[in-house]
């Protein structure tokens, strides 16, 4: 699979960025594996990974601006302010509340430059993002935010129009991806648009896909593919996640989210050769593998963690998924590993 990568020109801005701040850009690119000189005037169309982005932007946060994606960090967690506007997102009841939340989290803690208000218009959603010279690049920043509430709830905010301040243009197939939709240049103010349908979606991540996300912000947000999610089997591996202490939804529960009834979602399953049954019992079998793999969890805390009330019960399932209870399944693909 081709290793997503973003346009120089977002490293450019953020390096220059950085040393009007003070910051030392040679310091700051140590030890990145990036072949050239990302503020080479001559490299205009040079393309820079999306996780070397990832850190390079989080460095910057530490070293330089003193925030991240708008948000305060301290001196040994960059996503720190991130971390803390999350979990109040992840108490939300709706992606509408989360909206607000983020509105009002940016209102008291975060950057200036952050800031936007929430208007209805008619069916419609319209985000108005202010504090921003005409030709800052905002659309990823917008972005992030719209990738974030999409996370949340396991679904992507499809955004019907986008309306942005800056003139250039040589990211338009980059933005149109962005936002999967037409992007409009040289407007009065920075706006995106999207149906109010969106706003009911409710929160499904939890604790542990946060600091999974976390781990190396916006990385996983920003590889996030409208693609990967246009089938049900997807959106639903993309809603369930890989947290089950809480067990894992029913049916219903996945249909609601969908705003589907549970005979639509079982025909339209049926149509892509499956079912939930296999879906749940291949994403657990999966996850209860990636468990064994490490070593410091004890089959025990393997069960724990993926809903099961004892071990026993973890057994007899996970010998139904693989044909071998888990201990004989770690001794015989864990050892291995060790002694290589």
């Amino acid at each position: 699979m081709d290793e997503k990568t973003l346009p120089i020109r977002l490293v450019k801005s953020l390096l220059l960025s950085a040393k009007k701040k003070g910051g030392d850009i040679e310091k700051l690119l140590d030890g990145l594996d990036i072949s050239f000189n990302p503020i080479d005037p001559t490299k205009v169309d040079a393309r820079i990974p999306v996780r070397l982005y990832c850190k390079l932007l989080r460095r910057v946060a530490m070293h330089s601006h003193r925030h991240l994606f708008g948000l305060p960090v301290n001196e040994t967690e960059p996503a720190m302010g991130l971390r803390l506007m999350c979990m109040a997102l992840l108490s939300c009841g709706s992606i509408e509340k989360a909206i607000e939340c983020t509105a009002d989290f940016y209102r008291h803690y975060g950057h200036p430059g952050w800031r936007f208000t929430v208007a209805h218009c008619g069916d419609d959603v319209v985000l108005n993002f202010t504090g921003r010279d005409r030709e800052d690049m905002y659309a990823y920043d917008i972005s992030f935010l719209l990738r974030l509430w999409s996370w949340l709830s396991g679904q992507f905010i499809e955004t019907t129009e986008v309306r942005l301040m800056e003139s250039q243009k040589q990211e338009s197939d980059t933005y149109a991806m962005l936002f999967d939709c037409e992007v409009q240049y040289c407007q009065s103010e920075n706006t995106v648009r999207f149906d109010a349908g969106h706003l009911h979606r409710p929160i499904v991540q939890t604790e542990e896909s946060l600091t999974k996300l976390l781990e190396e912000a916006p990385y996983e947000l920003l590889v996030m593919s409208r693609n990967s999610l246009k089938s049900i089997m997807a959106k639903i591996r993309f809603i369930v996640g890989s947290d089950f202490s809480k067990g894992f939804p029913s049916r219903e529960k996945i249909s609601e989210i969908l705003h589907i009834s549970s005979s639509s979602l079982q025909r339209r399953l049926a149509e892509e050769g499956t079912s939930y049954q296999m879906i749940k019992d291949e994403i657990r079998k999966n996850a209860a593998i990636r468990y064994l793999h490490r070593p410091e969890l004890s089959v025990a805390a393997t069960a724990s963690l993926m809903g099961f009330d004892d071990s026993c019960a973890f057994n007899r399932t996970f010998k139904r998924w693989t044909g071998m209870p888990p201990g004989l399944y770690r001794k015989h693909y864990l050892t291995p590993m060790r002694s290589a």
